[in-house]
């Protein structure tokens, strides 16, 4: 019925637009990182996980984070930093509203973190060497082809429903009209046909009271043919 599809691209467009939106509301960050070796006595310290848990933790520690907001006189936002540990290696990724505040804010916690590491385990011989200074990754928000793609899929997804729902248990069942489908498409296509809905729905309310299971008589199936002929026939 071109009433309820009429409804559809609206659905899919709406999830397009408000993906957008969220999108519109993102900061715009860049992100620089700097990758670090993990060192015990001098050799890489490739095969020591818990020792690089560990200094995944101590590079997001309140520490270091404090140390480098106070040198650089600007906010440090834990949720900004981005840490991968592991196979000897430290990578430290920070968001910031410029590739240049970026790449700051990467270095020093770069710093502040090899000198922590220093302080904590340099009795056992471990320390960290910088193997890649920073450098710019690209922007990383807003995510406007994720969220948009995002609200696309919702929207196809809400518009699948929509589709699916008046369909699902169909105007007919055995060959029985329902009553409950009846009355949908009687309201889906109250629009088109204003001059008619009332009685409609007067009919609507009298085959309620001969259905059985919401399915009407085999014998009421003429009468549905004929009072509800423009619903059944529209494509």
């Amino acid at each position: 019925m071109r009433a309820r599809t009429a409804w559809l691209p609206l659905l899919v467009a709406a999830g397009l637009v408000a993906g957008l939106i969220v999108a519109a509301f993102e900061p715009t960050l860049y992100r620089s990182q700097v990758t670090l070796v993990i060192e015990r006595n001098g050799k890489p310290a490739t095969a020591d996980a818990p020792l690089a848990r560990s200094f995944a933790e101590l590079a997001t520690s309140d520490i270091v984070l404090r140390n480098v907001s106070q040198k650089l006189g600007v906010p440090v936002e834990r949720k900004r930093l981005h840490i991968e540990a592991g196979n000897g290696v430290v990578k430290l990724g920070y968001d910031a509203g410029s590739r240049v505040q970026a790449a700051r804010v990467a270095q020093q916690i770069a710093v502040d973190f090899s000198q922590a590491v220093v302080n904590r385990f340099g009795g056992s011989g471990v320390q960290t060497s910088v193997f890649d200074p920073p450098h710019d990754t690209g922007r990383v928000s807003p995510h406007i082809l994720r969220d948009g793609g995002i609200g696309l899929l919702v929207g196809l997804i809400a518009a699948g429903i929509a589709w699916k729902r008046p369909r699902g248990r169909g105007l007919r069942e055995r060959g029985r009209w329902r009553v409950s489908a009846l009355a949908y498409a009687v309201e889906a296509a109250a629009p088109e046909h204003p001059d008619r809905i009332e009685d409609w729905r007067a009919y609507i309310a009298v085959l309620r009271a001969q259905a059985n299971d919401d399915l009407l008589p085999y014998a009421l199936d003429g009468v549905v043919r004929e009072v509800f002929a423009p619903i059944l026939t529209s494509p």
